[in-house]
């Protein structure tokens, strides 16, 4: 058996008249003793107890200046889980040098840190944001959102936002870890995304003065292709989409399409889309299984869409921009029904306005140049 490490000894003796339980303190008071087992200048920012079907842990979220070459500082962040038995399980370590005078530095988001079991597999999942940043001018910084599920680790990076009054907005791109589009981790995706719409704005600016971008996405879109993984006729023969606009905040999407198996078959549909917090986000409501992306520089428009079969298909469609109307008659009739749909008064009751809708989840990506 291996020795005791002093830090392990000293978090056992500290934890003996300590009731784990889950909190959502992330001011907890973290035991004295290890306090003083860390680095003289390491500041600990979170803490936070949860327990799982492998007992009692605690979230310790640190962060260590230091002197760096050139007169600047190197600031290194720490998030670490102990057992009871006062045993490191895992940590998650990053960090930045900021030149000397910087007006700010990389630091946790400790506020958004969260303990769950989404997957109800009776293991923890560890959910932590930070931000890499200097704060040298209206820049984009990196952000990164981290989840531990035991040695498992899934990470969505990018930057933030940057919004500033007369100017586009810069930044904002984000990509996930590509074992986060795993069907099996949908939920993981969707909880760190929500996390991530909480950080990654950045405002220097009155945000009444910007202009909403949901502008840029109105127009009419033919499909140009649609191919699926694996190869199946699970795709279109051919599509339109209309997004038109509601109001400053708001576009529908209307979308019309003939079905590769099935040319006969009904296939039509609307959405709403929202701008807040500096991103357009679809309607949440049915919208699980899909993903848009959006180029205004090319206005390429590229929707994803994942399917609940066994295989666990994808489909991609790729939409280019066009002059009105769909040409196909057959395209322009369903187009028509989709519009008649969207303002069905059936609908309507049913639903409700959709400006009441929730748009939390599902953001449109806007790819190279922000609009």
């Amino acid at each position: 058996m291996k020795k005791k490490t002093k830090l392990a000894s000293i978090l056992l003796a500290a934890y003996c008249n300590m009731s784990l339980a889950n909190t959502p303190d992330k001011a907890l008071d973290v035991p004295p003793a290890l306090k003083s087992s860390l680095a003289p200048n390491e500041q600990i920012v979170g803490a936070e107890r949860y327990s799982d079907s492998h007992g009692e842990h605690l979230l310790i979220m640190s962060e260590l200046d230091a002197p760096a070459k050139g007169g600047g500082k190197a600031t290194s962040l720490s998030a670490s889980a102990f057992n009871k038995n006062g045993t490191r399980e895992w940590i998650i370590r990053d960090g930045a040098e900021c030149p000397a005078g910087s007006p700010s530095k990389p630091s946790f988001f400790p506020d958004t840190a969260t303990t769950t079991d989404l997957n109800k597999d009776g293991i923890a999942e560890v959910t932590v944001a930070y931000r890499l940043s200097c704060g040298i001018g209206q820049e984009p910084a990196d952000i990164k959102v981290i989840m531990r599920q035991g040695e498992s680790k899934f990470a969505i990076r990018g930057q933030t936002l940057v919004r500033t009054a007369g100017q586009p907005a810069q930044g904002g791109a984000r990509k996930p870890d590509a074992s986060l589009l795993q069907p099996e981790n949908t939920v993981f995706l969707n909880h760190m995304t929500s996390i991530w719409n909480k950080i990654y704005i950045q405002k220097f600016e009155d945000e009444e003065k910007i202009q909403s971008p949901v502008q840029a996405l109105v127009g009419d879109y033919n499909l140009t292709s649609s191919t699926t993984v694996p190869a199946s006729t699970w795709g279109f023969n051919k599509a339109h989409i209309s997004i038109r606009k509601l109001d400053d905040r708001h576009v529908v999407i209307l979308f019309a399409c003939e079905w590769k198996r099935e040319p006969k078959a009904a296939c039509d549909e609307y959405y709403y889309a929202q701008w807040r917090d500096g991103g357009v986000f679809m309607q949440d409501m049915n919208t699980d299984l899909m993903r848009m992306y959006f180029d205004p520089s090319s206005r390429q428009l590229t929707v994803i869409r994942r399917g609940v079969d066994e295989n666990s298909s994808m489909r991609r469609d790729v939409f280019g921009p066009v002059n009105g109307d769909p040409a196909d008659a057959t395209l322009a009739r369903r187009l028509k029904r989709s519009e008649k749909s969207s303002v069905h008064p059936e609908n309507l009751r049913v639903f409700g306005p959709y400006n009441k809708w929730q748009y939390e989840n599902n953001r449109i990506e806007f790819q190279g140049t922000k609009p």
